[in-house]
């Protein structure tokens, strides 16, 4: 019962955080078309949502054939992630792929080489690469970035690089564990 209630928990605080973002879009007096993309964006989650709360589960959010790490699989995406973000943030910031490749390897304790796989586009021989989905997640990330004012600086990527990484390490050893 304690699990039902955590995940109905969770659920009601995305629709909270999604309803928001929705009510700030539809609330705008001129929404531009990338506005109102989001709006129906949000809208089809919305009802994904009620959809669930019914017991039903939309195709969208059906899991994928292709699971790895156990439980904490999302962790690991996420943070595999947000490691590629580091890696174009930095050759955004002139480093060159091999140098930007070699600082974001060193911080979360993984080979250059391990990082560039990430970096590849999945394919049946290297499952470890990057999603359509994650190439988006990694745009996003990207554009977000950009809109920090100051910029983040090359360190302050690098020392979050290193939390993530520790954090990284925490997932995989605790799905190694059967935590």
């Amino acid at each position: 019962m304690a699990k039902k209630n955590k995940k109905n928990a969770a659920r009601e605080g995305l629709r909270t955080q999604v309803v928001a973002v929705f009510d700030n879009l539809q609330g705008r007096d001129e929404p531009t078309e990338l506005d109102q993309r989001l709006i129906a964006v949000l809208a089809d989650v919305l009802i994904a949502l009620d959809a669930l709360d019914l017991g039903l589960v939309p195709a969208a959010f059906e899991p994928s054939a292709r699971a790895h790490h156990g439980s904490d699989g999302v962790a690991v995406r996420h943070l595999r992630r947000k490691a590629i973000f580091y890696v174009e943030a930095l050759i955004e910031r002139e480093n060159s792929v091999g140098d930007a490749l070699a600082k974001v390897a060193s911080q979360i304790g993984r080979g250059a080489s391990t990082v560039k796989q990430w970096r590849k586009p999945a394919t049946e021989k290297n499952v470890v690469g990057m999603s359509i989905a994650d190439r988006k997640a990694v745009k996003v990330m990207l554009a977000h970035d950009k809109l920090r004012k100051p910029l983040r600086t090359e360190e302050e990527l690098l020392a979050q690089a290193k939390s993530d990484g520790q954090q990284l390490q925490q997932v995989l050893a605790n799905t190694l564990m059967g935590a």
